[in-house]
């Protein structure tokens, strides 16, 4: 059987002072059969130059600017190994990355993808994520639909995959690895190390409004197609619940931008995709508008349930508007 080998891609975009410690992980991998594709995304920055640093240990590729999936896929394309990672330009991974993971494929060569756990580091600080039970393996389409627990960095694909479920998706800026995560759970089978294999960077311009605004757009518009061919109700709830968790999260982007109105109307329809959330969606508006909110996330709710789901989201976002919250 031929031994397994792994093309490492790095997308890379403004990020001199962060991609120097990105590439020095790839090459200190413990895994040995490696090769390491570093595509600069038309930087305007010294990026280069610090690329150019790790010359003899890198097949390098410059393109006008693209955008990150854009620089992705030209690294796949390039790519000569029978499994390919990804490794965001400002993340780092640790020793033993690409070994524990590969480990898994030889066990087990059935996967489309494997990933792990992650530190998040913020300058010197260095945490991890405490809540249990949140990754899943083997058919976990459902559980994905449900909320994105892979991240990018942690991922390595077998090379054929691409081949079955096609590319990064170029119109999404964001969570273009969350559609790729989804195609592929929807045709293979997962699985994960369970234990933190990089440090995922953390620093102000990553958590802007405006990213979190187009992230989460972004995410409902991916979860809208999955919507349209759900067939299963496993997979409808699924969506609907994490639908709900987005439009709880564009409300908090709104009331960050000082749109009340637009805030009040993503909280009730997060509310009309989880009827767990009315509580605490009827706290939130009294919060925002007073009694007068509260008042009117009642009568919405009484509309609800006389309306089937579907239909109701549209009446919702439309009593909202004529009701001048």
């Amino acid at each position: 059987m031929a031994k397994n080998t792994v093309s490492i891609v790095v997308p890379v975009y403004n990020a001199q002072q962060y991609i120097g410690a990105a590439i020095q992980s790839a090459v200190d991998q413990t895994y040995p059969d490696k090769e390491i594709i570093v595509v600069n995304d038309g930087s305007k920055d010294d990026s280069e130059r610090e690329i150019l640093l790790f010359k003899e240990h890198i097949h390098y590729i410059s393109q006008d600017n693209a955008g990150a999936s854009a620089a992705r896929n030209r690294g796949i394309q390039a790519a000569s190994g029978t499994h390919i990672a990804f490794l965001d330009h400002d993340d780092v991974w640790l020793p033993h990355k690409l070994e524990e993971q590969m480990a898994l494929f030889d066990r087990d060569p059935s996967p489309g993808l494997v990933f792990s756990d992650f530190y998040y580091l913020k300058g010197s600080s260095v945490y991890k994520e405490t809540q249990e039970n949140r990754f899943h393996r083997g058919d976990a389409l459902v559980d994905l639909l449900r909320g994105n627990f892979i991240s990018l960095s942690s991922i390595v694909v077998r090379r054929d995959v691409f081949d079955e479920v096609g590319y990064f998706d170029k119109k999404y800026k964001i969570p273009q690895d969350y559609d790729l995560s989804l195609r592929i759970a929807a045709k293979y089978p997962i699985d994960y190390v369970d234990k933190p294999l990089f440090y995922y960077r953390i620093y102000d311009d990553s958590t802007s409004l405006g990213n979190v605004s187009v992230l989460i757009n972004e995410t409902l518009d991916i979860l809208d197609t999955w919507e349209k061919k759900a067939g299963d109700p496993r997979v409808s709830a699924a969506i609907a619940e994490h639908k709900s968790q987005q439009y709880l999260g564009l409300s908090r982007y709104y009331v960050s931008a000082g749109d009340k109105k637009s805030a009040a109307q993503a909280l009730v329809i997060a509310a009309g995709y989880s009827e767990n959330r009315m509580i605490r969606t009827k706290k939130r508006l009294l919060t925002l508008f007073g009694l007068r909110g509260y008042r009117v996330v009642n009568t919405i709710w009484d509309m609800m349930q006389r309306k089937k789901r579907r239909g109701y989201i549209g009446s919702l976002e439309g009593c909202m508007h004529d009701s001048h919250v």
